[in-house]
This record gives C-alpha cells, sequence and structure tokens, in this order.
C-alpha cells in the first residue's frame, strides 16, 4: 500500500462522527521534500489518494524565516500566500489552515480530530492536569488562536519537547481544541486513538458520566419536509443544503468542538418555528 493509500484509509476511518463532524479535521503524509495535507473544504470521509494537496517542504519552511506584520488580518493574508506558493503544480485545492503544524511534525502519517470524548478532557477546568495524569507521554498546548499564531507556538513547543525527551510527541492536545496524532504507520496511528477513547472512555464510566447520548423518537416526515422547504426559503443559501433532523436531545449551553462552531455556530436556537 502506497503512502497515500495508507492515509485515505486513515482519513475514512477517522471521518467519522465519532472523531468530527462535518468537513473537520485534517491528515497528511510526507516524505523528505513533499507534504500532502487534505484540502480546505472537504471531508476526511471522502478523500482519495488523489485528493490531498502537494506542498512543497522547503517552501513551507519560508513560513518561518520571514518578518511577519503586527497586525493579524495582514499576517494571515502573508500566511496564506506563502502557503498557496508551496502548493506543487498540478495541485488542486487550498491547503489546510493547519498544514504547516502537519509539517512540524517529523513523522510520516499525521492524524488531526476534535472528538467529543477528547474535548471532554480539552475543555474541562483542569484539563491540562488530568492530561498529565492520563497521558504522561503526551504534550498540552494551552489555547492559542487559530492560524498562524498556533502553529508558531506549537511549533516552539514541540521542539522544546523535543529538546527535553529527545523525541517529539506522538500525541498533541490543544486546549479547547482537540487531538493531533503523528506516527511513522498507520497501524502507530490506530493504536495510539485507541489508546486515547478507551482510555476516555474507561475515565468517564468511572467517574459516572454517560457517553450516550439520548435521543427522543424522530419528528414526522411531512413536518420535516415542510420546516426544510421553510428554512431553505429563509436562507436562500447552498449552505442550506445541510439540513438534518432528529428527535429531541439536551444540548450543551455552548460549544463542545470546533466543527460545532463551524457548522452550527456557537449557541443552539431553542424555540418554536414561527407561523
Amino acid at each position: 500500500m502506497s503512502t497515500l493509500d495508507g492515509i485515505a484509509e486513515l482519513s475514512h476511518e477517522f471521518g467519522t462522527p465519532d472523531y468530527v463532524k462535518g468537513g473537520g479535521g485534517n491528515t497528511s503524509v510526507k516524505d523528505d521534500a513533499t507534504l500532502w495535507v487534505k484540502p480546505s473544504g472537504t471531508t476526511l470521509a471522502g478523500m482519495t489518494g488523489e485528493s490531498f494537496v502537494a506542498m512543497d517542504r522547503a517552501k513551507i519552511d519560508k513560513l518561518f524565516e520571514v518578518d511577519t506584520p503586527d497586525d493579524a488580518s495582514a499576517r494571515e493574508v502573508l500566511v496564506k500566500d506563502t502557503m498557496a506558493a508551496a502548493v506543487m503544480p498540478g495541485g488542486a485545492g487550498r491547503p489546510s489552515v493547519e498544514a504547516p503544524l502537519h509539517h512540524t511534525f517529523s513523522a510520516t502519517y499525521v492524524v488531526h480530530t476534535h472528538p467529543t470524548l477528547v474535548n471532554g478532557l480539552t475543555c474541562a477546568v483542569g484539563g491540562a492536569a488530568a492530561c498529565a495524569q492520563l497521558f504522561p507521554e503526551a504534550m498540552w498546548v494551552d489555547y492559542i488562536d487559530p492560524g498562524y499564531t498556533l502553529c508558531m507556538q506549537v511549533r516552539k513547543e514541540i521542539q522544546a519537547f523535543a529538546a527535553a525527551k529527545g523525541r517529539q510527541p506522538e500525541m498533541l492536545f490543544l486546549k479547547n481544541h482537540g487531538l493531533f496524532v503523528a506516527a511513522d504507520t498507520p497501524e502507530a496511528i490506530r493504536q495510539a486513538y485507541d489508546t486515547v477513547m478507551t482510555r476516555l472512555a474507561e475515565c468517564y464510566a468511572a467517574a459516572g458520566v454517560s457517553t450516550e447520548l439520548a435521543v427522543g423518537p424522530a419528528p414526522d416526515a411531512r413536518a420535516v419536509a415542510a420546516m426544510t422547504a421553510r428554512i431553505r426559503t429563509a436562507v436562500a443559501t447552498s449552505d442550506a443544503a445541510a439540513i438534518a433532523a432528529s428527535g429531541a436531545f439536551s444540548m450543551t449551553n455552548g460549544p463542545v468542538t470546533p466543527d460545532h462552531i463551524v457548522y452550527a455556530k456557537a449557541y443552539p436556537f431553542m424555540g418554536s418555528p414561527c407561523e
């Protein structure tokens, strides 16, 4: 199996609702010269070997050598332009904003997801201490604004971790965000995720915290069809195609994953449909 086939297979395995929602998460594979990374606006579940954006790693390195503007908007434009210039000829799509982070890991394969089980830890009060106890082999990074600032700070912390321990971290937990797993084989990626998810599930069970969502009876199909038509008329954008209906369930007062924010906004609307 080629490395591109391997990362496509991993993308399918970790592109399920247990790990991401919608187009959330990203994956990559690399050799010394090239980084292949998931394009923005695509889903992990839909990736093929040909879908990945090929990037020149030497050109990605230029991002860490330039003097960046103080203005956040100008800085992000510079980062976007630098990443676009690193896309190799024939590449389709825009590379994930987290491509520089994938490049920073020396491991061949990187899989980044936002599992609810993981974010029960990364969003928790005392999450860093709990992470150190549960995953002493991992690295924890406190919250940093996404984009260039995040990439640069994590790069520094990975370098410091490697200097202290003689190796890069296999698992990186980002506060309020999710998990990066980096390894040289697909099987090592799977084993690391299995360790994380199993250990967290056991921890929640011991604390009496259910990981199952209780969902009420499905709504009447005719009511769903009528409401879907009204929403599409009101919104009148392609985003309105992403409509789903479910039985009632309890909701948190705020987001639990980055995917939640991107695809459903931070806070839920609670109320009756307007007549």
